[in-house]
C-alpha cells in the first residue's frame, strides 16, 4: 500500500529543495517572451505552446495584472481568483469551516465544481489540498499560494485538455509570478470591521538584486504574512445569529437539549446498553438543579406524550452562538526565485517556495444524542451505576426514597425507579477544529533556443501535508464508561477534571499529504511561411507521480458526529501533445492541437482541439474553438476511500412525504431538522468523465483613436460519465415511506422516536458507491468591456465591466431524467449547498488623477429559488415566468427549508461596493486604503444554506463582514 508522509518525502524533493534552499532564490517557469518576430514581443498565453505578438486568441482569455489586484484591494489569492465572474457553483469559501475540505479555498469556473478546473503556477501543476472537497473532488487550495509576488492571473475560459490534460474542461487559471525584481519594497496594511471581529493584519517584503541585461542574473525572495481574526456569530444582527427563525414565520431550530440538559423516565430495555431507552413512560424535566441558565430559554411542550398528561418542560439553547462566521486564519510564506543565463540560447532558472496556512473553526458543544456514526438517540442514565449505588445523576432515582440505595440495574430499575432518557450538550468540552495546511514547491528548469527550436524543459515537485486536529468528539465506549459508572459530572460540569473530559473527548488528528512530482519538455518551431505568417509547431512531453494520503480522522468509528472520509492513492501520467498554430491569411487564422495521456489506473485517453479567428475588418473579430477534454478520477473515487458527508434534512419537507410525518410524531423533538448522512465509497470500476467544449465569440475594437474594446462570448459545455454519487433524493423517499430502496442503495435508521416507538424510525445514513451518471450540460456567455479616457488635464478614467450568465444547467443522472439546477439552490448536496446563480458581474472604475488614484467595484450575484432537486426529489417546479418568485406565498414542497413564505422561497440578490484609494506620496512611498461593502449591505436570508447561518458564505461573505475598512503604507527602493 502506497503511503506519502512528511517522513518519507520524495527524495527528488528533498534534493530539489535542498537545492533551492542552498541557491536561496529560484525563478519561475514562466513561457519566455522574444524579440524574435520582427522586434515585435511575444509572448506565450495560457493555453497554448505557441508564443504570438498578441494576447486575443481563438481561445477567450481573461488577464488579471497586478495594477488591477492592486486596485481591487484584495489581499489575497483565493479572493483575487473568487471574484472571477466565471467563478460559481462549488466554489469554496474559506468560511465553509465545517466542510469535508475545512481551511481551503477552491474556484470553480462554469459551476462544474472544483474539479472541472485546472490551477497552475507558473504554467505548471501543483500539489493539491489533502483533504478532498465532499470527500471526492481533488482541487488545489488557493490560500496557499501567494499573492504580492504575483505578476498576473491568465484565465482560459474554455476546455484546454489538448495541452494540459485532466481538470482542464471548465478551464485554466494560471497563476504567473514575475520574471524579474530588483531592490528593495515592503508594504504593511491593518483593517477591520466596522461591525466587530474580522481584524486583519497583513505584511509584505520583497529584496532583488541583478539585471539580465548587465548581470546576466536576476534573483529575488518575497515574504509575506497575513492575520485574519474570527468574527463570531453573536456579533451580527438577527436573523443571522440564530437557528430560531419563527419570529418571521420560519422555524425555531434551536437545540432542544442544551448545556443545562434534559431527562424523561424510561426503562433500558437491555440494562447492560445505556443506548436501549425504550421510550417515554413520563414527562421531560430539567436535568440541571439551577434550572435553565442564561446560555438558555424554558420551554414547554403541550400535550406530553400519547396517554401521559402533563407538559415536557426543557432548556432551548442556541448553539449557533458557538461558531463563526469566519475562522480565525492566519497565512505566511515565502516565495524565491533566480535565473542565469549561460549564452543567448540557454537560461537556467530555479524557484523554491513554503507556504502555510492555519485556520481554526469553533464549534458548538457536542451533543450525547447523535445519529452517526452511533445512533444514540435513546441513550440514558441507569437508575443504578455498576457500583449498586443509586444514580446520583439520575433525579428520578437520586432523591427517590422508594428505590434501593443499592440495587440491581437489571432487576430493580422499574417505572417505579426508572432509568433517565437524557439530552445534553456538554458546555465544559469545546467543540471545533484546526488545519495547519503547508506546501513546498520547487523547480529546477532551462529554456532556451537550439537549432531554431524554442524550448522549455523543468522538473517540479510539490509536496503538500496538513495537519488536523478535531476537538469536542465524545468516545463512545468512554462515554458508556463515564455514564455506567458515574464518572462525568451531569449536574456540575465544573467538578470533572480535565482528565475525565480528555478522556470523554480525546482530540482527534491525523497528517494528510498530496504529491505532485512532474518532468516535461515544451518546444516550438517555425515551419513555413504562409500569407498571414509563420505557421508554428508545438510539442511537449510530460512525466508526472501523482500520490494522495489521507487517513481516517475516526478510524475505530468511536466518535460520536463524525463520519468517515479516507482516500489513498498514487499513479503515474505519461503524456504528449502537440499544436500547429497556422496563420493562413492577414486575417485569418487556425489553432490546431491534441494530446496523449496514459494513466496507470485507468487506461489512455486522446483529446483534440481546433481554434479559428477571422479579423474582416479591424474593428471586429470573430473566434471559436471545439475541443474535447477529460477528468480522470480522483483517488476518492477510484482508490481506497470511503466519505460520509451530511446535510441538513428537513423530516417535515417534502423528501419525507411533506407534513405527514410531522403530523404522525405530532411534531415533537423526533421531527426538527437533523445532520443526515451521505455515504459514498469508492468504484474501482469507475471511468474517467469525458466533455465536448465549443465557444464562440467576437472581439470588438471600434475605433482606433479610443481606448474602448469588448468581447462577448459564447460557451457550451456537454459533460458524459459525470461522476457522482447515486442519487440519493428516491432512496429518503422510499425510506421515510418504508418501501424497498433503489438498488445499491443501503439504509441505517435512527433508534424509535421516544414519544412514537411504534412507528417506522427516521433514516439517518443513505450509502452507495461513485457511478458514473449520464450527462451534465450547461451553456451561457461572457461580456468583457474595457473603456479608459482622459476626462480632463491629468484626469484619467478606465472602466472595466465583466458579466456572465449561465443560461442552462442540466443535469441527467440517468437517461431519461434531467433536472435543471441553474437559477436554484441545487446542487444541494454539492460542498457547501451554495446553488447556482444565473448572473455574476463585476463594474471597476479607476480614476487617476496622479499622484492620487481611486477605484469603486461593484460586485454582483443574482437571487435564485431556494430549490434543491437533488436533494428534494424530482417535485415539479413552475416556470420561472409564474408568480412563484413574486406572490406572498410559495406552493409547498418546492421550498428546500420547508415553509411556503416567500422569504423562504427565493434568495435574493447580492450587491456589493467596494472602495480603494491610493496616494502615490514620492518616488519611494504609497499610502493607500480601503473601505469594502461601502453600503454595508447585509446578506440575503438563506435558511436552507447549512455553510452558514440563515446566509450563503460562498457568494455573499462579504455581507456578513460588513462594512470593512484598511489602511496600509507601501515602500520601494
Amino acid at each position: 500500500m502506497y503511503k506519502s508522509n512528511l517522513n518519507n518525502l520524495s527524495l527528488r524533493t528533498v534534493l530539489l529543495l535542498g537545492a533551492a534552499a542552498a541557491v536561496g532564490f529560484a525563478t519561475p517557469a514562466l513561457a519566455q517572451q522574444d524579440q524574435s518576430n520582427g522586434g515585435v514581443e511575444t509572448v506565450v498565453v495560457t493555453g497554448s505552446l505557441l508564443s504570438r505578438a498578441d494576447v486575443e486568441t481563438p481561445s477567450p482569455v481573461t488577464i488579471l495584472t497586478s495594477q488591477s489586484i492592486q486596485a481591487s484591494g484584495l489581499t489575497s489569492t483565493a479572493d483575487v481568483v473568487r471574484s472571477l465572474t466565471s467563478d460559481n457553483s462549488g466554489s469554496i469559501p474559506t468560511a465553509f469551516g465545517n466542510g469535508f475540505a475545512a481551511g481551503s479555498s477552491g474556484v470553480a469556473l462554469r459551476g462544474l465544481t472544483v474539479n472541472s478546473t485546472l490551477v497552475l503556477v507558473n504554467g505548471r501543476r501543483t500539489a493539491n489540498y489533502p483533504l478532498a472537497d465532499d470527500g471526492e473532488r481533488a482541487f488545489v487550495d488557493l490560500n496557499t499560494i501567494p499573492l504580492d509576488a504575483v505578476d498576473r492571473v491568465e484565465v482560459v475560459k474554455d476546455g484546454a485538455s489538448s495541452i494540459y490534460g485532466a481538470d482542464a474542461i471548465a478551464g485554466v487559471v494560471n497563476i504567473i509570478m514575475k520574471d524579474e525584481f530588483q531592490g528593495v519594497s515592503g508594504e504593511a496594511e491593518y483593517g477591520t470591521s466596522e461591525h466587530g471581529g474580522g481584524t486583519m493584519d497583513r505584511m509584505s517584503a520583497m529584496i532583488g538584486y541583478g539585471d539580465m541585461a548587465a548581470d546576466r542574473f536576476n534573483a529575488y525572495i518575497n515574504l509575506e504574512y497575513e492575520k485574519d481574526d474570527a468574527i463570531k456569530v453573536g456579533q451580527r444582527p438577527f436573523p443571522f445569529n440564530t437557528e430560531d427563525l419563527s419570529s418571521i414565520g420560519g422555524f425555531d431550530e434551536n437545540n432542544t437539549t442544551s448545556i443545562y440538559g434534559k431527562v424523561a423516565p424510561t426503562l433500558l430495555s437491555n440494562p447492560s446498553n445505556p443506548l436501549t431507552g425504550s421510550g417515554q413512560i413520563g414527562n421531560y424535566q430539567v436535568l440541571s438543579p439551577g434550572g435553565c441558565g442564561p446560555k438558555a430559554t424554558q420551554t414547554d411542550h403541550v400535550p406530553g406524550p400519547p396517554g401521559v398528561g402533563g407538559i415536557d418542560t426543557y432548556c432551548e439553547q442556541d448553539t449557533a452562538l458557538y461558531t463563526d462566521y469566519q475562522p480565525e486564519q492566519e497565512r505566511y510564506g515565502v516565495y524565491s526565485h533566480m535565473k542565469m543565463r549561460f549564452s543567448n540560447a540557454a537560461t537556467a532558472y530555479m524557484d523554491a517556495s513554503y507556504f502555510q496556512n492555519q485556520v481554526w473553526v469553533d464549534g458548538g458543544p457536542p451533543s450525547i444524542r447523535t445519529t452517526a456514526p452511533i445512533v444514540t438517540s435513546n441513550i440514558a442514565l441507569p437508575a443504578y451505576l455498576a457500583t449498586g449505588v443509586k444514580n446520583p445523576y439520575n433525579p428520578f432515582v437520586n432523591n427517590n426514597l422508594a428505590c434501593a440505595a443499592v440495587g440491581n440495574e437489571a432487576a430493580d430499575h422499574s417505572a417505579t425507579c426508572p432509568d433517565a432518557l437524557i439530552g445534553y450538550d456538554f458546555g465544559d468540552i469545546k467543540g471545533g477544529g484546526y488545519e495547519n495546511d503547508r506546501v513546498l514547491q520547487a523547480t529546477v528548469g532551462l529554456k532556451g533556443d537550439w537549432q531554431g527550436w524554442t524550448y522549455d524543459t523543468a522538473f517540479v515537485a510539490a509536496h503538500s501535508w496538513l495537519n488536523t486536529v478535531n476537538h469536542g468528539f465524545l468516545n463512545y465506549p468512554q462515554l458508556e464508561s463515564d455514564i455506567e459508572n458515574g464518572t462525568y459530572n451531569f449536574l456540575d460540569p465544573s467538578a470533572n477534571t480535565p482528565a475525565i473530559r480528555q478522556a470523554l473527548a480525546p482530540d482527534l488528528t491525523k497528517v494528510s499529504t498530496t504529491d505532485e512530482d512532474s518532468w516535461d519538455i515544451r518546444a516550438s518551431h517555425d515551419l513555413f511561411a504562409l500569407p498571414g505568417g509563420e505557421a508554428q509547431l508545438g510539442v511537449s512531453v510530460e512525466v508526472r507521480h501523482e500520490a494522495t494520503f489521507d487517513p481516517d480522522l475516526n478510524p475505530g468509528l468511536n466518535a460520536l458526529g463524525l463520519g468517515i472520509a479516507h482516500t489513498i492513492g498514487n499513479r503515474n501520467i505519461y503524456s504528449a501533445s502537440a499544436e500547429l498554430g497556422m496563420p493562413i491569411t492577414s486575417t485569418l487564422e487556425a489553432d490546431v492541437s491534441g494530446r496523449f495521456d496514459h494513466y496507470s489506473d485507468f487506461g489512455d485517453t486522446f483529446n483534440p482541439k481546433v481554434g479559428l479567428k477571422w479579423t474582416p475588418i479591424p474593428q471586429v473579430a470573430l473566434r471559436g474553438t471545439y475541443s474535447t477534454g477529460f477528468r480522470a478520477p480522483s483517488f476518492s473515487e477510484n482508490g481506497t476511500a470511503e466519505s460520509e458527508g451530511f446535510i441538513t434534512l428537513n423530516p417535515c419537507g417534502a423528501s419525507a412525504g411533506g407534513t405527514n410525518f410531522c403530523i404522525n410524531h405530532a411534531g415533537d423533538d423526533y421531527t426538527k431538522a437533523y445532520g443526515f448522512g451521505l455515504l459514498s465509497t469508492a468504484n474501482p470500476n469507475i471511468k474517467p468523465e469525458k466533455a465536448r467544449n465549443y465557444t464562440f465569440g467576437t472581439i470588438l475594437t471600434p475605433f482606433a483613436d479610443i481606448d474602448l474594446n469588448g468581447t462577448v462570448d459564447y460557451y457550451n459545455i456537454t459533460k458524459t460519465n459525470v461522476i457522482a454519487p447515486g442519487n440519493p433524493g428516491p432512496a429518503i423517499s422510499a425510506a421515510f415511506a418504508g418501501t424497498p430502496l433503489p438498488a445499491g442503495y443501503t439504509v441505517v435508521y435512527d433508534a424509535p422516536d421516544p414519544s412514537f416507538p411504534g412507528l417506522t424510525p427516521r433514516p439517518v445514513v443513505i450509502g452507495s458507491p461513485y457511478i458514473n451518471a449520464s450527462s451534465l450540460k450547461t451553456n451561457g456567455y461572457d461580456v468583457n468591456i474595457h473603456f479608459g479616457t482622459d476626462l480632463m488635464d491629468g484626469l484619467h478614467w478606465s472602466s472595466n465591466f465583466d458579466w456572465t450568465q449561465i443560461m442552462a444547467y442540466q443535469y441527467s443522472p440517468s437517461p431519461g431524467t434531467t433536472y435543471s439546477y441553474v437559477g436554484t439552490e441545487a446542487p444541494y448536496e454539492l460542498s457547501s449547498g451554495a446553488g447556482t446563480p444565473r448572473d455574476k458581474a463585476s463594474w471597476a472604475n479607476t480614476f487617476n488623477f496622479n499622484p492620487v488614484s481611486v477605484t469603486g467595484t461593484v460586485y454582483y450575484t443574482s437571487g435564485f429559488a431556494e430549490t434543491g432537486i437533488d436533494a428534494t426529489g424530482p417535485t415539479p417546479m413552475p416556470p420561472p415566468s409564474t408568480a412563484y418568485y413574486s406572490s406572498a406565498i410559495c406552493a409547498d414542497g418546492y421550498g428546500l427549508y420547508g415553509s411556503t413564505l416567500s422569504r423562504f422561497c427565493k434568495v435574493h440578490a447580492f450587491w456589493d461596493f467596494d472602495l480603494t484609494a491610493r496616494w502615490h506620496v514620492s518616488d519611494s512611498v504609497d499610502l493607500f486604503g480601503s473601505m469594502r461593502n461601502v453600503f454595508d449591505t447585509k446578506p440575503p436570508l438563506d435558511a436552507a444554506d447549512y455553510a452558514g447561518i440563515n446566509y450563503n458564505p460562498t457568494y455573499s461573505q462579504d455581507g456578513i463582514v460588513g462594512r470593512f475598512y484598511s489602511i496600509g503604507v507601501s515602500f520601494k527602493n
